[in-house]
């Protein structure tokens, strides 16, 4: 499956049921009951989420879900928050390490035409 932005799925789970997704970066798994084990292919994370947990994808990929017994999910996107909050968090490592090359009188270690940008994606909203 592969889900956009303007996707929102709610799935019961029976025990040791597993789903395979491709989900967009900055799309959020809740577990609303039971708990299940989570795996974002790349960059290699897993992640055991309990009934109230949440976890938001860091890149687009492959995402697997298996129940560890009978379990409720939802997968939506990021709220408008979130996204702005993670937006935030970028701009203030931009301007951080803007800070630093200008303290070095314009120097850095980066490699010629290298700017601010650190190459993450910001999500779409």
């Amino acid at each position: 499956m592969h889900a956009t932005d303007d996707t929102r799925w709610i799935m019961e789970l029976d025990r040791g049921a597993t789903l395979a997704f491709s989900l967009r970066q900055g799309m959020v798994v809740v577990c609303h009951r039971g708990s299940v084990w989570l795996t974002e292919y790349h960059p290699g994370v897993d992640i055991v989420l309990a009934a109230g947990e949440r976890h938001t994808t860091t890149v687009d990929g492959q995402v697997v879900i298996s129940s560890r017994g009978a379990a409720q999910i939802a997968i939506s996107p990021v709220s408008g928050l979130l996204a702005g909050h993670q937006r935030l968090r970028l701009i203030g490592k931009a301007l951080a390490r803007l800070n630093r090359r200008l303290q070095l009188g314009g120097k850095t270690h980066e490699h010629p035409g290298a700017g601010v940008h650190d190459g993450t994606r910001t999500p779409a909203c």
